[in-house]
């Protein structure tokens, strides 16, 4: 008989970014139970600091908090545990194959990550976020709803971009590389 595999998904935190977490991964399908843990909600299965009574079933986790020091903390934390940080990609988001997207990050509804993109490690783009071309987005970085990260940016880790901003900070060794052809 083959084994059931563990396909649970354990969310810290219950606040909007947990939520949204939770709505993302039900959109994806493939999770096939979605708890919570929270310190101060009674919508949660146990507190944050409980974790550990929860890892026989539940293989993956998701720190959301909207505090980027803190959810790159628990990401560590449960990483060292044995639990799995999954990408979730919202399926109405534009990933362009080019792209790459590390462990930890959420893509939100409508968000577009565009050519040569890299998002690091555990960073939020909410719902209708542009990242154009050759971009970099630091680790726990929070790209807000509506933003728009202008081409061969760089965000530098734990950066916010707030709601509805333009972004740029270009990186100037891209430009340079094709002005000389490199």
């Amino acid at each position: 008989m083959k084994k059931k595999v563990n396909k649970n998904l354990l969310i810290f935190g219950t606040g909007n970014l947990g939520r949204t977490v939770k709505e993302t991964a039900e959109a994806i399908g493939i999770f096939h139970n979605i708890a919570f843990l929270d310190d101060y909600s009674n919508n949660a299965i146990g507190k944050c600091s409980e974790y550990k009574k929860f890892q026989k079933d539940y293989l993956y986790a998701y720190p959301a908090f909207g505090n980027n020091r803190l959810r790159s903390r628990w990401i560590d934390i449960v990483e060292k545990e044995g639990f799995l940080v999954p990408i979730l990609i919202h399926p109405t988001a534009y990933i362009n194959p080019t792209a790459k997207i590390l462990k930890g990050c959420l893509i939100g509804a409508n968000a577009v990550v565009n050519t040569d993109v890299v998002i690091d490690r555990g960073c939020i783009i909410s719902a209708e976020a542009f990242i154009d071309n050759g971009s970099f987005i630091g680790e726990c970085s929070n790209i807000d709803i509506g933003a728009i990260i202008k081409p061969n940016s760089i965000v530098n880790k734990m950066n916010k971009v707030e709601a509805g901003k333009i972004y740029s900070n270009p990186n100037l060794d891209v430009y340079y590389s094709f002005e000389i052809g490199v």
